[in-house]
């Protein structure tokens, strides 16, 4: 095993450290100080293949343990998960993926004009992700959620004044879980300019599809979940 003192800054870059584990709260200013650092030919398995983590240059990057916390390379291990990673200098800032407001969000430009029943909205632009909510197993901190527990409806209008031409993103039950009145089964239908685009009837096996919608020269566009007694989300809207 080699053990080998270094100084550097703890501020995670883009060919630094990712914390598997934390014991500290992060420090939010730049912090110098001494740290050991033990490097024993740690290996990185990802869906079961071994990965060389490399850096932007093609040079091989070793794992290393410090404090009982392991340190990886956020680009090697990011890029294993055919993520794009970024480092933002100025911000001191790491992105993994999409960096915030680099896609058009619906929520983010056309929030609803008028809205009925437990109608949510999300924005990681925003609120930085704290928001958040779950398809199919999958964590969503931009979209849309409907939810109209009396068994009625629930609906939002957006003022799209012809400026878009397509609604994009992931249409799904919200924690899996969609019930409906016993007179009526659970409909998420969408409205452009008054005319349905768009008809789904839900249920609780309903796995979380693609959602297209063809918005272009439209005005006005409504979007309303009826008859249910759980959740639907739109995971990802992206309105261009």
């Amino acid at each position: 095993m080699k053990r080998i003192q270094k100084l550097g800054y703890m501020a995670i870059g883009a060919v630094l450290a990712l914390i598997l584990s934390m014991t500290a709260p992060a420090i939010a200013s730049n912090v110098s100080r001494q740290i050991t650092a033990y490097y024993n030919d740690i290996r990185i398995y990802v869906d079961g293949e071994l990965i060389t983590p490399r850096d932007v240059n093609g040079n091989i990057v070793e794992p290393f343990v410090s404090d009982g916390t392991t340190y990886l390379p956020v680009r090697a291990v990011g890029e294993a998960f055919g993520k794009t990673v970024e480092w933002d200098g100025t911000t001191q800032s790491v992105f993994i993926g999409l960096r915030p407001g680099s896609v058009q969000y619906m929520p983010d430009i056309v929030p609803a004009y008028q809205v009925y029943g437990n109608y949510s909205e999300y924005s990681a632009l925003r609120d930085g992700g704290v928001q958040n909510f779950s398809m199919g197993g999958v964590r969503y901190v931009d979209g849309m959620t409907f939810h109209w527990g009396g068994g009625a409806v629930c609906w939002a209008v957006y003022n799209l004044n012809g400026q878009f031409t397509s609604l994009s993103g992931v249409l799904g039950t919200v924690y899996g879980q969609i019930g409906h009145r016993q007179d009526g089964g659970s409909v998420f239908r969408v409205f452009a300019d008054s005319r349905m685009v768009f008809e789904l009837f839900l249920s609780n096996d309903m796995h979380p599809r693609d959602l297209s919608i063809n918005v272009a020269g439209v005005n006005q566009l409504k979007i309303e979940l009826t008859d249910s007694m759980g959740t639907i989300g739109i995971g990802n809207p992206i309105i261009q």
